[in-house]
């Protein structure tokens, strides 16, 4: 495994991934995990839904997704009236071409702290590398769960690209689960760096541009207990309708 710099600003200096520490979202992550809203994010995991776009009849991957407009110059966040998430053709082999509904996030979380200085940190990365000050910003709450002593697939499609400027994945939970690593790979899907998510907060964020990420399978440790993988994955898209501004 590789150890990265923790600084979140070198991003804008060599715009293609960078991995950081949980406290540089919460200066003290551990301590306050028993605040309020990170109870309301750790509750809202037992809230998300089966995946029904997944294949074969799948049932290990859950989800919930509900999508934003920030603005990094007034600091607002609201949660916009579209809530269809869309991906092209030539993306991947899991839903890409179908307009896709999940079931959406607690309204509550528009107001989460948490949440919020998680989004705006990556915004500010990115920020300096564009006049534009609106941003698409797709929240999603994503839970992998191993049931049985099969393996699991945090990324079905493997090593992809979403579609989008920039993404951040953020691990809530590990519970006793092994594997999962996360590659961040290349245009020519060279792998680059491989790291594992496994402290709350921890996050990588990615130019979904020029780079591809995958999260390797994962296999429960105790087979009398499911194994629970639990990450925030916020992808951020400038708004087309400042882009000639």
């Amino acid at each position: 495994m590789n150890t990265y710099d923790p600084n979140l600003a070198m991003f804008s200096k060599k715009p293609t991934f960078v991995y950081v520490n949980g406290n540089t979202f919460d200066h003290d992550a551990r301590e306050t995990s028993a605040s309020r809203d990170h109870i309301e994010i750790q509750n809202e995991f037992d809230q998300v839904e089966i995946d029904k776009y997944m294949k074969n009849g799948e049932t290990y991957r859950l989800r919930r997704l509900t999508k934003y407009v920030a603005d990094t110059k007034t600091r607002s966040f609201e949660a916009l009236e579209n809530q269809i998430f869309f991906q092209g053709y030539d993306l991947n082999s899991y839903g890409s071409g179908i307009k896709r509904e999940y079931p959406q996030l607690s309204p509550s979380l528009v107001n989460n702290q948490v949440l919020q200085r998680l989004s705006f940190a990556c915004l500010d990365a990115i920020q300096p590398l564009h006049k534009e000050t609106k941003w698409t910003v797709g929240v999603h709450f994503i839970r992998t769960v191993c049931t049985t002593d099969e393996m699991a697939k945090p990324s079905p499609d493997g090593a992809h690209q979403d579609g989008h400027d920039y993404l951040s994945i953020s691990l809530i939970k590990r519970e006793n689960i092994e594997g999962g690593a996360t590659n961040i790979l290349d245009i020519n899907k060279n792998v680059v760096s491989d790291f594992l998510l496994e402290n709350y907060l921890q996050t990588v964020l990615v130019n979904d541009k020029t780079m591809y990420h995958d999260a390797l399978p994962i296999r429960r440790v105790d087979p009398n207990k499911n194994g629970i993988r639990d990450v925030i994955i916020i992808d951020y898209d400038i708004r087309e309708d400042q882009q000639n501004g």
